[in-house]
């Protein structure tokens, strides 16, 4: 905490420092600013700035209105030149700044530019706390200012310098003083005054504090200590200190030097020199080139190997030195890896490598991780019953081979890590089981063949070749040894088809008619027949199956003849039942096409039960068709009758109050519409979206177009392009649908582009948006095209 004097004196400096900076040198009109923005993921910002401001007097004199502008930015690019509104009028002015980028996204931000000759950036500007007007900004209020201002030094009070200090002289001369002490009050001081330098010198000054008497000496190498002071005796006659560790003791007038320790005088620098004698005899110093400095133990001969023998066995036996020898590596800790090998920055060459007696790689492991074997043998657990390799990303288990006893299992993971499921088993008996959808592909492009092979095997005999299951083993069909298609129950489910090339030779293929919708044949020969209606000629039909039909007629004993619904196709296939008992065709009853008629004495009597069941071409159609399957006709839709009029071309079918007939008319037409949406500032020019319409659609016609915007500016205008022809092609030719462009005003949000020039619109038609000018403010883009359509087509 600073004393009021203390901060008085701050706040001098901090109100010197500011008069200093509402004086420039010379007046700057404006400060340019200039950044590249972008996206957390390094992607340019699209979008445009707007920056407005309040009524302020630069620092210049120049006054500026309220007011605001708009800037783009392009490719992140943002360049705008502003007058520096820093120590203005009224104090705390600054810019208001909102961001409207093409992504949607809005943010704001307040800038205070400073006067600058050079260009600065945004993060230079850019303030966290918007200034006050009228305000004095507080020394906190200042990012780093306090702190700053406590690095100070203060003549009042007791400063500590962490960095090196330097003092200069403020008007070099050989008469100044660069560093002087006067008394308090008074003139009188005295001075320190460096003599001529070409050189640096550093001085040392001694740890500990001197005896009483001493004075402070150098060696003349910049290291200061204390010696004895002269005390008046014969010129030669010195007195040396001489310490251990700083402690000194006791002081003779005789140095003795011996054991490796030489002395001589020194005139030149009037001092006293002490030097070791190196060598490799006794009473001298080994150097730090001399080999037995490489053992740290007393020098003695050395074994073959560290772990035993010679006088210098090394304790324990076993240090893990392992090159040229065979050793074991013991943790000295269950919590410790054994053995690490890390490598150094920048490592590219492998981490462990194992080599044969001629160098050549066997296995190693690489800088990343990755392993390489030759062969690898993968162990259980002594005693155990698996073994496996574990597949992990992140740290979590994600695949696994698990070889059991007498299976290899492909195991999954879920996301936590946990087992999931086994979808892949191989059997040492030889069976694959695949416990999960299996697909069959070849991905490689404009060859690739897709194969799926099963092949019997020697002595297939009678057993399946592929064999469906279900989930209780139940077996719901199969192929069979000779290839024939077997279902237990299921039933073959065909999608239609129209006009199938003949099959090889000596084959048919089977398939559903989607001209007809009827089951068909097509033969080796092309020739098509229906098994449905017969038609295609040498072909049958399906029948249809009537069961347990009552025949209509009156049983009294009397009554003879019966009809039934439709005609027995064949005649044979009648199943005649009189009280449960079968009647005979000839001898019982007559039949002709659909009635029977009962022989005299064969009537049934009242309370008879008569029962028939055949087959027919077709059963009898009923509801709103008449006829008989599979050729019924349409009479009625909903029990209303269809009026018998032909239609004309382009006529729907048309419900009439009046008439209460389905009768042919002109068809409604329905509305549709394309419509574009462009996101924040759309760029200028063709757009690459297009839309395309739907199928169905013939002969409709363009309306109208539209344009929207969410936020207004000044005027813009757009077309609307059409490809009616090669539109996935490498060169779409495109063509506008309005003669002129259409406009959309100033300050306004929506405006129609009327009917088009072009009207005509069919299936498959594409359509892009041309922005040919987008105005300054202009955000939020719709355009929509709207048509209209006979909703038979």
């Amino acid at each position: 905490m600073r004393t009021r004097r203390e901060r008085t004196a701050w706040w001098m400096v901090v109100l010197v420092m500011c008069a200093g900076l509402a004086a420039p040198a010379r007046a700057i009109t404006t400060t340019e600013i200039e950044d590249t923005l972008v996206n957390a993921d390094g992607s340019k910002i699209e979008g445009s700035v707007t920056i407005s401001w309040k009524a302020f007097t630069a620092s210049d004199g120049m006054t500026l209105p309220r007011s605001a502008i708009t800037v783009s930015i392009v490719q992140g690019v943002l360049k705008v030149s502003l007058t520096p509104n820093e120590n203005a009028t009224p104090t705390g002015t600054s810019y208001s700044v909102t961001y409207l980028l093409n992504n949607g996204s809005r943010s704001y931000e307040t800038w205070v530019v400073p006067a600058s000759s050079t260009p600065v950036t945004v993060s230079q500007i850019r303030v966290a706390i918007v200034p006050v007007a009228g305000t004095v900004i507080g020394q906190s209020q200042v990012s780093g200012l306090v702190a700053e201002l406590n690095r100070k030094a203060d003549k009042d009070l007791e400063n500590t310098f962490t960095a090196r200090q330097v003092i200069e002289e403020s008007s070099p001369s050989s008469t100044n003083a660069l560093l002087s002490f006067q008394e308090a009050g008074g003139g009188n001081s005295i001075g320190f005054r460096l003599p001529t330098l070409t050189t640096s010198t550093l001085y040392t000054l001694p740890v500990a504090d001197g005896l009483s008497g001493q004075q402070l000496a150098t060696d003349g190498a910049g290291n200061m200590f204390w010696s004895a002071a002269g005390n008046g005796a014969s010129p030669g006659v010195h007195y040396e200190i001489f310490q251990n560790s700083g402690t000194s003791i006791t002081q003779r007038t005789v140095a003795n030097f011996s054991n490796g320790l030489t002395v001589f005088d020194n005139s030149g620098q009037t001092r006293t020199e002490v030097q070791p004698v190196f060598g490799s005899t006794a009473a001298t110093i080994t150097e730090g080139n001399d080999a037995r400095l490489s053992d740290a133990r007393t020098p003695l001969a050395h074994a073959s190997a560290h772990g035993s023998g010679g006088s210098d066995v090394v304790t324990p036996a076993s240090i893990g030195a392992l090159k040229n020898s065979n050793d074991t590596l013991t943790s000295v800790s269950p919590g410790v890896a054994a053995l690490t090998v890390k490598g150094i920055t920048g490592q590219s060459a492998a981490l462990q490598q194992w080599l044969k007696d001629d160098g050549t790689v066997m296995a190693l492991i690489g800088a990343t991780g990755s392993a390489f074997f030759r062969q690898m043998g993968i162990n259980s657990e002594l005693g155990g019953t698996v073994a496996s390799i574990i597949m992990q990303v992140d740290g979590l288990n994600k695949f696994a081979f698990s070889a059991f006893n007498t299976m290899l299992n492909v195991n999954r993971y879920n996301d936590s890590g946990g087992f999931k499921d086994t979808p892949f088993q191989i059997l040492r008996s030889g069976d694959i089981f695949v416990n999960t959808s299996l697909n069959v592909s070849d991905p490689t492009a404009t060859t690739g063949v897709t194969t799926l092979r099963v092949k019997a095997g020697q002595g297939q005999s009678t057993t399946a070749l592929q064999q469906w299951q279900n989930n209780a083993s139940t077996v719901l069909a199969d192929v069979d040894a000779a290839g024939n298609l077997n279902l237990y129950g299921g039933y073959v489910d065909f999608n239609e088809t129209s006009a199938p090339p003949p099959p090889a030779a000596n084959e048919v293929r089977l398939f559903a008619d989607a001209v007809t919708g009827e089951l068909s044949v097509k033969k080796d020969d092309g020739s098509l027949v229906s098994l449905e209606s017969g038609s295609g000629g040498g072909g049958g039909s399906f029948g249809v199956f009537q069961d347990a039909e009552t025949p209509g007629g009156t049983i009294d004993g009397v009554n003879a003849v019966f009809t039934l619904v439709a005609a027995p196709n064949p005649a044979a296939s009648l199943e005649l039942t009189k009280n449960g008992i079968v009647q005979k065709a000839g001898l019982d009853y007559m039949l002709s096409g659909s009635t029977i008629t009962f022989v005299a004495g064969a009537e049934p009597l009242s309370g008879a039960v008569l029962l028939a069941w055949y087959r027919t071409d077709g059963s009898a159609a009923g509801g709103d068709l008449t006829g008989t399957y599979p050729n019924p006709v349409v009479t009625g839709i909903r029990g209303r009758v269809v009026s018998a009029s032909a239609p004309a071309g382009g006529q729907c079918l048309v419900w009439n109050s009046s008439s209460n007939l389905w009768e042919p008319a002109a068809c409604a037409r329905e509305t549709a519409s394309l419509q574009w949406h462009f996101a924040g500032m759309p760029s200028g020019g063709v757009q690459a979206m297009t839309l395309t319409v739907p199928e169905g659609i013939a002969g409709g016609l363009l309306t109208e177009s539209r344009i929207v915007v969410n936020t207004t500016g000044s005027a813009s205008t757009f077309n609307i392009e059409r490809c009616t022809a090669s539109c996935t092609g490498t060169s779409p030719v495109f063509s506008s649908i309005y003669g002129s462009d259409r406009a959309l005003p100033l300050n306004t949000r929506t405006a129609a582009g009327g009917v088009p020039t072009t009207t005509t619109v069919n299936a498959g038609d594409q359509f892009r948006v041309d922005l040919v000018s987008v105005g300054g403010g202009v955000a939020d883009v719709t355009v929509s095209l709207t048509y209209q359509y006979t909703a038979a087509n």
